[in-house]
């Protein structure tokens, strides 16, 4: 089961290689951005603060390693958690 992430606005849904965080809109805000192979760099989501975007990638890190604990464990997506992390609105 691979990582997939909803971005904040629900428009965007990608499996992403890499997550950034990077200061945008003067830097007074943080962004959460994904790389990806066919479409470089997707904006998931805009947090207010450093330390906001810096949980939001903990969480994150938290469920991708509760996806991999299900594939260890053999378990099905359904049965655990699912293959896609929603980007939270805050």
């Amino acid at each position: 089961m691979d990582l997939w992430i909803r971005s904040q606005h629900r428009k965007t849904l990608t499996k992403p290689c890499d997550l950034q965080m990077v200061h945008v809109n003067n830097g007074t805000e943080y962004a959460i951005i994904s790389f990806t192979e066919m479409a470089g760099d997707i904006d998931l989501g805009i947090y207010k603060t450093e330390q906001r975007a810096l949980e939001v990638l903990d969480e994150i890190d938290k469920y991708k390693n509760k996806l991999e604990k299900a594939h260890f464990l053999g378990m099905e997506e359904s049965e655990f958690v699912s293959s896609t992390f929603q980007m939270p609105k805050e």
